[in-house]
């Protein structure tokens, strides 16, 4: 016989939805909304799970999540200023379910908007506060200027300044180190992990590829550091780069992976757990668009699920390695392609890049990298996943 099982609200969390923007504006979409949800144990000794029940009606089942025996849930994917009803259910090792529980309502509402307060404070209002809207004819949305320390008050349009600036659009230049021509990147980001930086090439300001480059990253006070990358070019066979920062308003990377832990039966997981025993953790399903609960597969050429796939190729009598991976949008997961020769010391992969979108949530990122006339005996891929 089943106790009825009481749920209490712990804490409402409100997040923003990610909003790719440039120094080319992208349209935002609509903010979602994520509430945190604890309940007591029920007193039977068999009890094995709980579910959770969320709807926008009172009285109706609506979405159903299997949280297994956590007692807390954070629930995610809800949109702004709207009222869902919520409860939980529990279930025993004999298949049996308990009443659920009474209902409680919870109406979410926005986050502080650190971007928001910044137009205040510049003096905008309305429609000119908006990320999108450019109240002062320099060409740049409020939300590149926010996130490069420009003033909202006033026209700016100014670039860092190489090695010491603390404020400015990001700077790209040709560099000479060792002999060696780079094609330099520096910029600023905010240290609050709001706002998420993606810095991408092009050679014909068309076709834009992200730039896989090693982050060198220097504090510059309690607000800001200042991030610099440099990828090797030929001035023989690239004659033309030319560079950008694309910024997005970003959800909290590790309640995006927490929200999708709890949707997927795996309420308190650990990014690091490996529920299945195989190895595979759970960020490398996160970030792969695996199945939970089911063996992990490496992905087809062109596929939309499974574990990075690598191939040796070849291109006009050259001998090419290829690494295909699936990278989720908007996530704040960080992605980076790695070789080796001998499983102990892995590099970053550098060569060609291109990517491919599948739909607003992913994309298909391809690296091509360049071993000349041979292949060598033995060469190792992977692509480590790490949460900022």
């Amino acid at each position: 016989m089943f106790g009825k099982t009481q749920i209490h609200r712990s804490l409402k969390l409100g997040l923003r939805a990610a909003v790719i923007m440039s120094i080319v504006l992208a349209h935002p979409a609509l903010a979602l909304q994520a509430v945190r949800l604890a309940w007591n144990t029920n007193p039977e000794a068999n009890v094995t799970g709980y579910r959770v029940h969320v709807s926008e009606q009172r009285g109706s089942s609506g979405r159903v999540i299997d949280v297994a025996a956590a007692t807390n849930a954070s629930i995610g994917g809800l949109r702004e200023f709207t009222t869902y009803f919520f409860a939980v259910q529990a279930y025993n090792s004999n298949g049996l379910a308990s009443p659920l529980s009474s209902e409680i309502a919870v109406t979410t509402g926005s986050t502080p908007d650190f971007l928001a307060n910044w137009a205040f404070e510049g003096g905008l209002r309305g429609n000119d506060a908006e990320p999108g809207a450019v109240p002062h004819s320099d060409g740049l949305p409020n939300l590149i200027k926010y996130a490069f320390g420009l003033r909202a008050d006033r026209h700016d349009r100014r670039v860092l300044v190489a090695d010491q600036g603390t404020v400015g659009l990001p700077l790209f230049r040709p560099v000479l180190l060792g002999g060696q021509r780079y094609f330099e990147l520096q910029y600023i980001r905010l240290r609050s992990g709001e706002l998420a930086c993606r810095p991408k090439l092009s050679t014909d300001l068309v076709n834009w590829s992200p730039m896989v480059a090693p982050e060198t990253v220097s504090p510059i006070d309690a607000t800001w550091e200042r991030v610099t990358q440099r990828v090797p070019i030929d001035p023989a066979t690239n004659p033309r780069l030319f560079g950008k920062v694309e910024v997005s308003v970003l959800l909290n990377p590790r309640k995006v992976f927490d929200d999708w832990a709890a949707s997927a039966g795996l309420g308190g997981a650990l990014p690091e757990e490996s529920p299945m025993g195989d190895g595979v953790r759970n960020i490398i399903r996160y970030a792969f668009n695996l199945e939970p609960s089911e063996p992990a597969t490496t992905m087809a050429a062109g596929g939309t699920t499974g574990l990075p796939r690598g191939d040796f190729v070849r291109e006009t009598g050259r001998a090419l390695f290829r690494i295909q991976y699936l990278r989720r949008q908007g996530s704040g997961l960080v992605y980076q392609p790695e070789v080796s020769t001998d499983l102990l010391r892995f590099t970053p992969m550098g060569g060609t890049i291109s990517t491919s979108e599948i739909d607003a949530d992913w994309e298909r990122v391809t690296v091509s990298m360049d071993l000349g006339l041979s292949v060598p005996r033995q060469l190792f891929a992977r692509v480590s996943v790490r949460l900022p």
